[in-house]
């Protein structure tokens, strides 16, 4: 029962100013009058308008639950009228009927299994007081609702708003084992204090599916990973196993999880979208927010979560990459599906770092394959390829004679020395098979063409021959190719794909080529190298260039007979006539100097 209170005084029914009634027993009193209690602690008043009705002239406390307001102590009214309306602001309040002594229930966030705690004393619900009360309390009030003790979340001060909740349990002391809190040590002394609308609130789970008596509060595990160091973190509460929402969830996070594994301290990789399943562990926590000096997830900040109120669905589980504790000297390959093709990452003071790529050239990919066990030749170094994780750079300034087993051999300095950002990781390319060749870096050859002057590209690097992705490939790549063996600079033509010149063997060494045509060598053009691993031979580039002329020479364009555009050598350079003034007396010259007859020309 809800509404505006009105008390008959001398026959005459008043209103009751609203202002500044915030005290618990005035209106439980009201309610009480009439033979009712309020609802869950914390009263809800409407403030109604209502023109014409009397107002009362006093104002009434309550210094406890009264069998009438008149009881009370009554003082001077002190009422404003509102601001849009004009008139008084009348009290209204919500009754409810009178509880059994004992009963409890949770309010506050329309589901049963979560809320605000209400405890019913004496036929009037009141609230148990949140300093002191504890996971233990937490859990013998889920078990006498009817929910597992296991798994109960505590959950902060005014997780659900009390607004003014009467406290009538204070100091509650349970050790968990009870069925009731009646069973529990308490106080319900109105001596006690608790800070205004301190309740108690808890989370309470509806299944037992992830209980696990062997784990403590804290505790996080990985589950539905390949190993151990990667899968969809859970965190024990309360001897349960509860999942992370993974809204906010981010790479500090994640390297809060994996030290507290035992796992490296950086370098880790947040995974999100229940990457390595759902699990049946019901959300605990959200908003998880740490720093880098947390050394446990439940010591982060976050707030606590239910599976069945929570706005994170099924398919938001957070997860971790973690990468393991390592042994100085140690390097690795990551961020690729292949094994012989990453991002160099090396063990510096026991923990994985990366290589900056400011001085990365072919000398060091070659050593720094032969460290990991493939072969030195056709070596390809990458930059910013592979980027999955941040780690610090570890060595600056690599330097390499490509004749070293290690590349700690080589000369390089400290990070610290160098502006290195984390863009500037160094990768590369190895070869698992690969024939050795005496060619020098850079080389380049035309291979199974009509002639010398076309074929398909193949580059050298590292002392092996290989083909060229033809992903890209413009006739400005083709022109260097051209200028590069003594062929005329411009009018070379790119053939894209092995129908031209047919599909090579071996590696393929270069991709995705960008020339600007100022280039004097293919190498020196920009390349995104690790592209090669996801190209074939089917699509190795070719080229076709033009030939060198003599001034003078003529011939018709596009190699054809009998008729064609006219082009000259001037310069050494073939060129084309303009038509303006173009007779059949210069089409007979040509047609005579190309050898055919003089007669008949067009």
């Amino acid at each position: 029962m809800k509404g505006r209170v009105e008390l008959c005084y001398n026959h005459v029914w008043f209103g009751i100013c609203a202002d500044n009634y915030n005290n618990y027993y005035d209106i439980e009193t009201v309610c009480n009058s009439m033979g009712h209690s309020q609802s869950a602690p914390g009263y809800s008043s409407s403030f109604l308008d209502y023109p014409g009705l009397p107002l009362f002239p006093f104002e009434f406390y309550c210094s406890s639950i009264m069998g009438s307001l008149l009881n009370c102590s009554k003082g001077a009214i002190n009422c404003y009228r509102s601001y849009s309306t004009n008139n008084y602001k009348y009290l209204g309040v919500t009754c409810h009927d009178k509880c059994i002594h004992g009963d409890i229930k949770l309010s506050g966030s329309g589901y049963s299994s979560i809320g605000r705690i209400n405890v019913c004393v004496n036929g009037v619900w009141g609230t148990i007081c949140n300093t002191g009360f504890d996971d233990a309390d937490a859990s013998v009030v889920c078990a006498q609702l009817g929910f597992s003790r296991y798994g109960v979340l505590h959950t902060p001060n005014n997780y659900y708003y009390s607004n003014g909740a009467h406290v009538q349990f204070y100091n509650l002391n349970c050790t968990g084992t009870e069925s009731r809190i009646w069973e529990c040590s308490f106080n319900n002394s109105t001596s006690q204090y608790c800070y205004y609308g301190n309740a108690a609130y808890v989370i309470c789970q509806t299944n037992d599916a992830t209980v696990d008596t062997s784990c403590t509060t804290g505790d996080v595990r990985l589950v539905g990973g390949p190993n151990e160091y990667e899968g969809r973190v859970e965190i024990c509460y309360n001897q349960m196993w509860g999942t992370i929402c993974d809204h906010y969830w981010d790479t500090t996070d994640a390297n809060v999880v994996c030290k507290q594994l035992g796992h490296q301290m950086t370098g880790s990789v947040p995974v999100r979208t229940s990457y390595y399943g759902e699990g049946q562990a019901p959300f605990v926590m959200r908003r998880v927010s740490c720093s880098s000096s947390d050394s446990s997830l439940i010591g982060c900040n976050h707030r606590f979560e239910s599976s069945i109120s929570t706005d994170c669905g099924t398919a938001n589980a957070a997860s971790v990459v973690c990468l393991e504790v390592c042994n100085d000297g140690d390097i690795k390959l990551s961020g690729s599906s292949l094994t012989y093709a990453g991002r160099v990452e090396l063990c510096v003071e026991r923990t994985w770092t990366t290589l900056c790529d400011q001085t990365w050239d072919f000398n060091d990919a070659a050593v720094t394959c032969r460290q990991l066990g493939y072969s030195s030749y056709g070596a390809i170094p990458t930059y910013n390829c592979y980027t999955e994780r941040q780690l610090s750079f570890g060595i600056t300034n690599l330097g390499c004679n490509g004749s070293e087993e290690h590349i700690f051999n080589c000369t390089h300095s400290s990070p610290y020395l160098y502006n290195c950002k984390s863009h500037n990781d160094a990768g590369l390319v190895c070869q698992e098979t690969v024939q050795q060749s005496n060619c020098t870096n850079g080389m380049i050859r035309l291979v199974n063409g009509s002639g010398p002057h076309e074929g398909r590209v193949e580059v050298c690097i590292n002392k092996a021959w290989g083909t060229v992705c033809s992903n890209g490939w413009t006739n400005t790549d083709a022109n260097v190719v051209c200028k590069q063996l003594g062929y005329l600079p411009m009018g070379g033509r790119a053939r894209s794909g092995g129908d031209h010149f047919g599909p090579g063997v071996g590696p393929i060494l270069m991709a995705s080529v960008d020339c600007t045509g100022n280039e004097e060598s293919l190498i020196e053009c920009r390349t995104r190298s690790c592209d090669a691993t996801t190209c074939s031979h089917h699509n190795d580039a070719g080229v076709t260039c033009e030939r060198n002329c003599t001034n003078g020479e003529i011939r018709l364009g596009d190699n054809a007979v009998l008729r064609g555009r006219v082009e000259v050598c001037i310069n050494n350079i073939w060129t084309t006539i303009c038509a303006s003034y173009w007779t059949d007396k210069e089409a007979t010259v040509i047609c005579s100097q190309l050898g055919y007859s003089r007669y008949g020309k067009v």
